[in-house]
């Protein structure tokens, strides 16, 4: 017998491992499952916060990107961030409602459980969920994670945005300041410059972003984020603290090429990547 533990059962992760143990269960000889999530609806954050619900709205804002850009049209469109979300959110039920069905019809084989309670660690691989104490041969930890919110002073006096709080926005601010230009600030910057009509100032540490691949693609991007949409991307640039102004906005200190750069707008985004989902987990007892 091999008992395997999966803790966050609905999320891409623990959905994919689930099925991959269940297809060579023969192999694995009498194979017991055990599903924990005490996620509400349910569905993983790909479903609910992720992937699928930023290409929803992001299609709103290329197609008015489309249309400025074609010269057989007249007038710009405008973009009513309210049926942008409720369109988002009514086709993220389905996929989450779908996703949970799967899980559910996991659940219904003879050697799997579904256990809909938060888990705990209180030994080396010894956890307990539901008033019961669990000790399986393997856990998997498949709990997703969450925004990384910069260790910078001033960032607790401050009120900022996350990618989820923009994914669910039906209002945008005048202006906003972009901390964090990785694959998620990337995806994100357009949308609100073209959707929410936000003047943005980006913060990009590096001479581009995506410096990890050929200086090409980051310089195109530059040009294109600045020209096609009017943000400033201010390069070489390092936050240094953060305080909050007189009417609500922020103000953030930073340094550029060995200068002291600041830089006010009424809305903080914070798209500073993200990491694993694991507090309340008792990860230190295992």
């Amino acid at each position: 017998m091999v008992h395997v533990a999966i803790i966050g059962a609905y999320g891409s992760a623990g959905v994919a491992v689930a099925d991959g143990l269940l297809e060579r269960a023969e192999e694995l000889s009498e194979l017991e499952l055990t599903l924990i999530d005490d996620g509400d609806p349910g569905g993983g954050l790909c479903i609910l916060q992720g992937c699928m619900p930023s290409k929803e709205v992001l299609s709103a804002a290329d197609h008015r990107f489309r249309a400025r850009h074609d010269d057989r049209l007249e007038g710009v469109p405008e973009v009513d961030p309210e049926a942008v979300v409720a369109r988002k959110d009514d086709h993220i039920s389905g996929f989450a409602e779908h996703r949970r069905e799967h899980v559910h019809d996991l659940a219904e084989r003879e050697n799997v459980e579904l256990l809909r309670e938060p888990a705990r660690f209180v030994d080396d691989r010894v956890f307990e969920v539901d008033g019961r104490r669990l000790e399986p041969d393997y856990v998997v930890v498949a709990t997703g994670s969450t925004l990384n919110v910069p260790d910078l002073p001033g960032i607790d006096d401050v009120e900022f945005m996350g990618s989820a709080d923009v994914l669910d926005a039906t209002s945008f601010p005048d202006s906003g300041i972009v901390m964090g230009f990785g694959y998620i600030g990337l995806e994100l910057a357009p949308y609100l410059s073209e959707a929410g009509g936000v003047d943005l100032t980006v913060i990009e540490h590096d001479d581009h972003p995506l410096d990890e691949f050929e200086p090409e693609y980051g310089e195109a991007i530059l040009e294109l984020y600045r020209e096609q949409f009017g943000i400033e991307v201010l390069t070489n640039t390092d936050e240094r603290r953060l305080e909050r102004t007189g009417d609500g906005g922020v103000r953030l200190y930073a340094d550029r090429d060995g200068e002291e750069r600041v830089v006010e707008a009424d809305q903080l985004y914070c798209f500073t990547g993200r990491r694993p989902n694991l507090d309340g987990l008792g990860l230190e007892e295992t």
